[in-house]
């Protein structure tokens, strides 16, 4: 990880949810990488629907190839946001901006983007042989859900959302 450009730091929050169109009541999740199903990003918009059906506030930001945005848009609705590529200097800054960075890919050799997260601050929600394998201890340095079920994904997200001590 380049910790010139991966690392927390302070940025104009305001500034970007006016950007994204976020408003400050809503929690936000990022994720990084193709959007594709193959990557988890078609799991994530189920469970991105299922916290909003829940009543909760949330918007959920998807930045990489856009191989499969607009799917995850109609099985998601409202608060999705499909940002494609952008710049590194982008891609921290809404590390660094979300509630927490959730990655459901269920199969990687070494997820870079799980690194670039934790090394920004962001709280990483992963799956155990996906972005588990940059997570060295469950509950510590990140969150691995064992279950893959969006229903059990959503479940422990609010969870996370609730629990001001773990997002800070």
């Amino acid at each position: 990880v380049d910790n010139k450009i991966f690392k927390k730091k302070k940025i104009n929050k305001n500034k970007l949810r006016k950007k994204y169109k976020i408003n400050k009541d809503e929690k936000i999740i990022f994720f990084c990488g193709r959007i594709h199903e193959l990557k988890g990003a078609v799991f994530l918009s189920k469970i991105h629907k299922i916290i909003k059906e829940s009543g909760h506030e949330v918007v959920s930001i998807f930045a990489g190839e856009n191989l499969q945005g607009e799917k995850c848009i109609k099985i998601g609705g409202t608060g999705i946001r499909i940002i494609d590529y952008i710049d590194e200097k982008g891609v921290c800054e809404l590390y660094n901006l979300c509630d927490l960075f959730v990655f459901p890919s269920k199969f990687e050799i070494g997820p870079q983007v799980v690194l670039e997260a934790k090394s920004c601050g962001a709280i990483a929600v992963v799956s155990p042989n996906g972005g588990g394998k940059r997570i060295y201890e469950n509950g510590v340095d990140g969150i691995i859900i064992n279950e893959y079920d969006p229903n059990e994904w959503a479940s422990q997200i609010i969870k996370l959302f609730n629990n001001k001590n773990k997002l800070d």
